[in-house]
């Protein structure tokens, strides 16, 4: 489990990301997982970054956060399509 994933705004346009996070497909693929999901707070930029690394929103839930109400985008990613 990958409790955060977070690239400093620095460095953020810089394909950082997207390699560690396809990495991330790669290893979990590798050991041999069926499904990835993240959960992302709705109303951040990630969410895009998610949608473009092929993630499809599957769900919207309400949660609290340092003690506010917030709104989360859980993502999936089938691993099996992505061996094909």
């Amino acid at each position: 489990e990958i409790s955060a994933f977070y690239v400093s705004p620095q460095y953020q346009g810089l394909g950082m990301g997207t390699y560690l996070f396809e990495r991330t497909l790669d290893q979990a693929c590798a050991k041999g997982y069926n499904l990835l999901f993240v959960r992302v707070l709705k109303d951040l930029p990630a969410n895009h970054f998610y949608h473009r690394m092929g993630g499809t929103a599957i769900a919207i839930e309400k949660s609290e956060f340092l003690r506010m109400d917030v709104q989360l985008v859980s993502y999936r990613w089938d691993l099996l399509k992505q061996k094909a």
